[in-house]
């Protein structure tokens, strides 16, 4: 299993439309091979900060996802609404812990 932790800051200006964009591709992203779980939370001490908390089965099926059509439309879409480019972070079950 792998794990994505993506940051982005949107304008102020843009973000209603930043949220408008959500629904349909946590939908989509849901719904895709491997999709564990897919969720975008609103940053409490980061204004207009928001951070995708995503699990996936595979790399395999990461990589699939961000060349699907929904995820390539959104980020054409959201681009010009950020203030900076995405920060995205990537990480494995590190297996501490009881089984």
């Amino acid at each position: 299993m792998i794990i994505i932790a993506a940051k982005v800051v949107v304008r102020p200006e843009c973000v209603q439309q930043f949220k408008d964009l959500l629904p349909p591709l946590i939908g989509s992203c849901r719904n895709d091979e491997g999709c564990i779980s897919y969720d975008v939370y609103e940053s409490v001490d980061l204004p207009c900060g928001y951070f995708f908390f995503e699990k996936w089965a595979t790399q395999q099926d990461f990589d699939e996802q961000m060349q699907s059509p929904h995820v390539q439309s959104f980020l054409s879409a959201v681009q010009p609404l950020l203030t900076a480019p995405s920060e995205i972070k990537q990480y494995s079950v590190a297996g501490i812990g009881p089984k």
